[in-house]
């Protein structure tokens, strides 16, 4: 599993002037999306029940080249995506079902689905399904959303909300309309990191933004595959 490892400096020892002692803090890579300022505020949107409602679904795509095995992908970011679902969800994928290609492959399309089991006691497990292959010259990394008042769609270049609401072309219908123009500005990921790391080292009782218990949920993921 790739990890992020930061050099961190504690203070002097026996004061100024004195010899400064290193600090290795390590944290999962695969995790660098709970730290971006765009997952975070999508969070908070899904949090936000009045706004868009309950978490039906989630639905995911992810390609990565023409001639890359889809196992490769998906242990490459594969990683991030299944991570990212969790995050925003705040729960535990279990995988249920392989259809579509095989995962070996460098062909077609395989589709993973299964549940999210929430974190919180009684919670509703949510259906999942992730969309990956090969075949494809360009790189796809989103996730769908989709709520009881609506829809939300966040990904490499992607930040949309749309909210429910009177359908003017069918009386007694609603559709979807977008309701943001999308993220804007630097995510800042990695700051965000780093200075989740110094201050886990300044205060060795705070608890980080990611542990290793959410990177061992991912492997656990796609060692089932």
């Amino acid at each position: 599993m790739p990890l992020l490892f930061s050099c961190l400096l504690r203070a002097p020892r026996g004061g100024p002037g004195g010899e400064f002692s290193k600090v290795f803090y390590a944290q999962p890579y695969i995790l660098r999306r709970r730290y971006a300022k765009d997952y975070i505020e999508a969070k908070k949107l899904l949090q936000t029940n009045s706004v868009l409602g309950e978490i039906l679904s989630v639905r995911a795509s992810l390609y990565m080249g023409s001639k890359v095995r889809i196992i490769d992908v998906l242990w490459h970011d594969g990683t991030h995506l299944l991570d990212a679902i969790m995050f925003l969800t705040d729960s535990i994928a279990v995988h249920r079902k392989h259809f579509g290609a095989n995962v070996k492959s460098k062909e077609g399309t395989a589709y993973l689905s299964g549940f999210l089991k929430p974190k919180i006691p009684d919670g509703k497990k949510i259906p999942f399904v992730i969309e990956t292959g090969a075949g494809r010259d360009h790189l796809v990394f989103e996730i769908e959303v989709s709520l009881s008042k609506g829809r939300l769609r966040i990904g490499n270049g992607v930040f949309e909300v749309w909210g429910s609401s009177e359908c003017t072309y069918a009386a007694g219908f609603r559709s979807l309309a977008k309701t943001t123009g999308g993220f804007e500005g630097p995510t800042g990921y990695f700051a965000n990191m780093a200075a989740n790391a110094a201050a886990c080292v300044r205060n060795p009782s705070l608890k980080p933004d990611s542990t290793a218990d959410d990177a061992l949920a991912v492997i656990k993921y796609l060692s089932c595959l």
